[in-house]
């Protein structure tokens, strides 16, 4: 007697991206892809990546036709990080939409924005860092 499995099609409904302290900057680090950024306060950090994210996936989809060599999981201990941290370190701070230029072909995503988790600490001290 065997079990018949069905296949799921998994969709991230959003694009998990830990934004953490990194000495005098902020760095953004994706977990569903592998891509990062740095900025001088919380509000650039989340503008440099997202800007970059979707230049670099209009490149890949421009000359590839796909996202295939540039969609790669984040290394282990980043999602570590998210995970031990979770909800006692890190908070939902900003949902974008991923904003790709209307001539391409659609990159079958599994994503359809950007969710930022910035730590609880930062507060309003977000913009302190660029005095």
């Amino acid at each position: 007697m065997g079990s018949s499995r069905k296949a799921a099609q998994v969709e991230i409904k959003g694009l998990r991206v830990l934004i953490t302290r990194d000495g005098e900057h902020w760095f953004a680090q994706g977990l569903e892809i592998d891509y990062s950024a740095y900025g001088a306060t919380v509000d650039d950090v989340k503008d440099k990546f997202a800007e970059g994210l979707c230049r670099s996936l209009a490149a890949n989809i421009s000359a590839f036709g796909h996202t295939n060599n540039f969609v790669k999981i984040a290394p282990e201990e980043e999602w570590k990080r998210f995970l031990q941290g979770g909800a006692e370190e890190f908070r939902l701070s900003m949902v974008r939409d991923i904003e790709l230029p209307d001539n391409l072909p659609d990159p079958g995503l599994p994503f359809d924005s950007i969710h930022f988790y910035e730590p609880k600490k930062a507060g309003r001290s977000r913009e302190a860092s660029r005095e």
